[in-house]
């Protein structure tokens, strides 16, 4: 029996979400999407990718129905699941590519998104509504703390550790054991070889130009 779930958000990280779900789908029979919810006044009532576009103020109170954060920022995810998903009743579930290749002792809290290409290692912890875009590894020992997001292509190698509601930009590496604290961000491209504290920035892009080469 499938399980009917709403998509909160029909930007483009909702939109992707949808089509992670039709994967899933098409491996086991698991989802009846219901829509999306927006609070863009001039995208509710509105359908896209044949979803109608709802408020949250007009969705029914329900234990019987899931509701999946589809937003990439940490802050505005988590405001979305505590003032919105969470006071409908709606269940958080864990949404995981079939792709996603994982160790039989991996644990993902309720409400994360765990995309395409993702390779797990083993004795990973995922806290609440973590994002894992695609083409991630994540190495054995990582703890992610609820709320963060990495994005495609980064690498998180073996015991690293990430706080709540952090960034990860796309394409980044971290030395092994690296910890980075709650509400940080690491830039596109950035790699760490050392600890990032509480609420920092980090990155080390534009790259500097060291040499212009002449033409041969």
């Amino acid at each position: 029996m499938t399980k009917k779930i709403f998509i909160f958000g029909a930007g483009s990280y909702g939109r992707v979400l949808l089509r992670d779900i039709y994967d899933i789908n098409d491996k086991v029979s698991t989802w009846e999407v219901l829509g999306y919810v927006d609070n863009d006044r001039e995208l509710i009532g509105k359908k896209i990718d044949g979803y109608l576009v709802y408020k949250h103020e007009d969705l029914p109170v329900s234990k019987n129905y899931y509701g999946i954060c589809g937003v990439g920022d940490p802050k505005l995810r988590k405001k979305i699941v505590r003032t919105e998903i969470e006071p409908k009743g709606y269940n958080l579930p864990t949404i995981v590519h079939p792709t996603v290749m994982k160790s039989s002792d991996f644990i993902a809290g309720p409400g994360s998104v765990i995309r395409s290409g993702v390779t797990i290692h083993f004795d990973v912890k995922l806290g609440k509504c973590v994002w894992l875009d695609c083409n991630i590894l994540l190495g054995h020992g990582g703890r992610v703390g609820e709320y963060t997001s990495i994005y495609p292509s980064s690498t998180i190698t073996g015991n690293c550790t990430i706080g709540r509601n952090s960034i990860i930009g796309a394409g980044s590496t971290l030395h092994q054991g690296i910890k980075v604290g709650n509400n940080s961000m690491v830039g596109i491209g950035t790699t760490l070889i050392n600890d990032v504290p509480d609420k920092t920035i980090v990155t080390d892009f534009p790259r500097k130009i060291v040499k212009v080469l002449k033409d041969i």
